[in-house]
């Protein structure tokens, strides 16, 4: 049997790749503005979903054209931490129990403050602790919300999250390096959750083995890694995602199955199987995906979600970014059980393998 989306909402659910600066509340994001003297094209929602974070987009480069507005507005601390609480609200109003909201602290430093990226994660850091600890406290008060959550022994019983900390692949190797060994240094003199590395940025012309040093240093001090791949080139990608960067989660993926990206069967076989052998869990972002990739025709049947779960690969529904892509988990969920035809169960076993592959670290400020 299926599920309304309504049903889908009450249902416990992680977001394991949604970018923070992606996903601001409009609302918030016109105060940030006009307290930073911001100049936006619209200072209404309205006017700035007409104008830029909009349904449909005509490719990436309109799609990333809002990450300039947000990021600009996320160069404030006291803007950071409000955009970090909010979220996580945002998260659990949704029924999202685990989120793992991945930035690049370095975006949201300019010539004009004294910020450093300590200074930008501890900012977020006490926005998602601070929300974190009022929703568990929520959620131990009702007994509605437990008993919910007793349905699903798959499930986490509270609320929580952790930071994931990118790379940009258009970075120089001496800078990816220089940067991994700051965050490092960083984490051996605070309590910051500094455990967990993304790759994210243009793919094609900057692939993972650029970035060598860095991973190999991110390895050596046991540092779990989300890679971007798949998204804009091949399935070519993704193997380096797992043997240069030792990635356990792949975000989008969505090209490992894209005939415009040939690969040898026999060679695609063998990736799959190490990926399932070894639980590499895909980040599935549905709604996104038909946005920045136009061979899509923002049609959902055309997306490799189906071959992904014919294939026997874990996949966990994500967001991506809530505000530029204009969803939710649970919609994402009810676009993909209407346009696949998923049972409940499918839908229970997606979300279950959210929480499996949900990096296990987390750490927060009193």
């Amino acid at each position: 049997m299926a599920y309304t989306l309504e049903e889908i909402k009450k249902l416990p659910k992680t977001d394991l790749h949604v970018h923070l600066d992606g996903s601001i509340r409009l609302s918030s994001l016109i105060e940030f503005a006009r307290k930073l003297k911001i100049e936006l094209p619209s200072y209404t929602v309205e006017g700035l979903k007409e104008l830029v974070f909009k349904d449909q987009y005509k490719d990436l480069p309109e799609y990333l054209e809002c990450f300039g507005y947000t990021c600009a507005a996320l160069m404030d601390l006291e803007n950071l931490e409000q955009a970090a609480y909010e979220f996580a609200y945002d998260a659990f109003n949704d029924g999202v129990y685990r989120i793992e909201p991945r930035y690049c602290p370095s975006l949201m430093l300019n010539e004009k403050n004294l910020y450093n990226n300590q200074n930008i994660i501890t900012a977020i850091e006490k926005g998602l602790s601070k929300a974190s600890k009022e929703i568990n406290e929520t959620i131990r008060s009702s007994d509605e919300i437990k008993n919910n959550l007793d349905q699903y022994p798959w499930a986490d019983k509270e609320f929580s999250y952790t930071h994931i900390l990118c790379i940009m692949r258009h970075w120089s190797p001496a800078d990816s390096k220089s940067y991994i060994e700051e965050l490092l240094s960083i984490r051996e003199k605070t309590d910051l959750p500094i455990h967990n590395i993304d790759l994210a940025g243009p793919e094609n012309g900057f692939p993972v083995s650029l970035h060598k040093e860095a991973f190999d240093l991110t390895n050596k001090l046991g540092l779990t890694k989300t890679i971007h791949a798949g998204e804009a080139a091949g399935p070519e990608s993704i193997v380096e995602a797992i043997e240069v960067a030792n990635a356990k989660r792949i975000g989008h993926g969505v090209n490992l199955f894209n005939p415009n990206y040939p690969y040898p069967e026999e060679k695609k076989a063998e990736l799959i199987q190490k990926m399932i052998d070894n639980k590499i869990c895909i980040e599935v972002c549905l709604t996104s995906n038909l946005q920045t990739l136009p061979e899509l025709e923002m049609k959902p049947e055309n997306h490799s979600f189906k071959k992904m779960l014919d294939a026997g690969l874990l996949l966990s529904p994500c967001t991506d970014n809530t505000t530029v892509s204009n969803t939710t988990v649970s919609e994402e969920i009810y676009k993909m059980q209407e346009t696949f035809n998923l049972s409940g169960a499918n839908v229970e076993s997606l979300l279950a393998c959210g929480f499996r592959s949900m990096f296990r670290v987390k750490s927060q400020i009193s």
